[in-house]
Order: structure tokens, then C-alpha cells, then sequence
């Protein structure tokens, strides 16, 4: 297998539990992220990757009534478990997604893989140089790239998974995408009971499909909703 997508998932936020499986409406964060991911025209497999904890067998068993692979590791040694469910499914390059990011962009993954395979670079990434809303986080990592790193890392590291390659980017290949857009201070990740609120106010304004409606589409009613002047 090429690339994996992985969407590390667990139920034990510290600002927020439970937050991966609240309500925006008519679907869960993690429903509606994985029915945008499902749509990009690369059609990766996909994995949730959440721990061994008994908090996170909701998780395991959201997946199991939606026919959604499921893998379970590690609470703390994050990039040990992203990494061991990559290699479980012999991927060689992981696509790094994080479940409370709902509205990620379908063809932003697109060209991040599009990215990471045409460069072969260890990490591919839209956030080294934020131009990208939080929430729009995307990282593609070469499976062995990480497996090197993952013996020096500390425990923050592992915690964090690509907090490595940043501090040690002599080291690394990096390829960054921008956006050309002013939108890397925009916040479409969901951390807060604020956060929450306010993509549920945004996900009831969206038009279409909330599987397909676009980044721009997003953005331009985020802008009508929430700013002023």
C-alpha cells in the first residue's frame, strides 16, 4: 500500500472530552470528517487510530457500526501508535489527520499526497509555515522516515509525533505547502466548548452536501457569520 490516511482520535481531552464524537447537528465530528475523507479523488484507505483505554471504546465502537477500520495503541506514545498502525497496513507513506479537525478539505489531502509522492520528501506539510485555517492540518510522513525518528524522539515528541522533525529539520526533507490566502490565524478545529459552538453554528449555514462543500465555501460563510466591518 502507497498511503495510509490516519485519523488519530481519542475521547480523553483535556479542554474538551468526548469532544471526536459531539453533536454538530445532524452528524458527529468524527462522522462528518470521515465522509469528507472519503470523497478526495484519491481514495486512501483510511484508519482511526485511538488507544487502548477504556475511554476510547466508544471509539472502536463508532467504527465498528460504520464499517471504519479501527486501530487501538498507546494513550501517550502517540507517534507509536500512528506509526504501528501504518505499519500494520504496510503503508509506506501515513497521512496525518486529526479527528477534531470536521471540515477538512477533501482536496487538500489530494495535494498533499499528490505533494509527498512527487517530491519524496520525509514530511510533506501545509502547517511548518501556517497559511492554512487550524483545522485544515494535513502531514504525510514516510513511513520509514518516522521509524528512524521514533528512536530518538523524547516523550513530548512522541506525544506531539512530528514536533521531532521540526526541531530537527537539518535532518529532514521538508516540503511546506502554502496557501496564498491571509487564513493561518482562522480557527476550524474544535479544542473548546467555544470552538464546538461555533462549528455548529457554521456546519447549520453550510451549503450542499457537508461532505463536498468546499474549503472557499466554508470560509465565505464563516466570514459573513463571524466578522464585522
Amino acid at each position: 500500500m502507497d498511503e495510509l490516511i490516519i485519523i488519530q482520535a481519542r475521547m480523553s481531552s483535556s479542554r474538551l472530552p468526548g469532544k471526536i464524537l459531539a453533536d454538530l447537528g445532524s452528524v458527529t465530528l468524527l462522522e462528518l470528517l470521515i465522509r469528507r475523507l472519503r470523497t478526495t479523488t484519491s481514495g486512501l484507505p483510511l484508519v482511526v487510530a485511538t488507544s487502548d483505554q477504556a475511554d476510547d471504546d466508544p471509539v472502536e465502537s463508532f467504527c465498528q457500526a460504520r464499517t471504519v477500520n479501527c486501530f487501538r495503541g498507546s494513550l501517550r506514545d502517540v507517534a507509536g501508535r500512528f506509526l504501528a498502525a501504518g505499519q500494520e497496513y504496510g503503508a509506506e507513506r501515513l497521512v496525518r489527520i486529526c479527528a477534531d479537525s470536521p471540515l477538512l478539505d477533501p482536496g487538500l489531502v489530494d495535494q498533499l499526497v499528490t505533494l509527498s509522492a512527487v517530491s519524496g520528501a520525509d514530511l510533506t506539510t501545509n502547517v511548518q509555515v501556517r497559511t492554512y485555517p487550524a483545522g485544515q492540518s494535513v502531514e504525510v510522513l514516510r513511513t520509514a522516515a518516522l521509524a528512524n525518528a521514533l528512536q530518538d524522539m523524547n516523550d513530548e515528541d512522541r506525544e506531539h509525533v512530528t514536533r521531532y522533525f521540526y526541531r530537527n529539520m537539518q535532518s529532514f526533507v521538508i516540503v511546506n505547502l502554502t496557501s496564498g490566502r491571509p487564513w493561518g490565524a482562522t480557527r476550524l478545529t474544535i479544542d473548546t466548548p467555544e470552538d464546538l459552538q461555533s462549528v455548529r453554528h457554521l456546519v447549520a449555514m453550510l451549503p450542499g452536501n457537508l461532505a463536498t462543500v468546499s474549503l472557499e465555501e466554508i470560509m465565505a460563510v464563516r466570514n459573513k457569520l463571524f466578522c464585522h466591518g
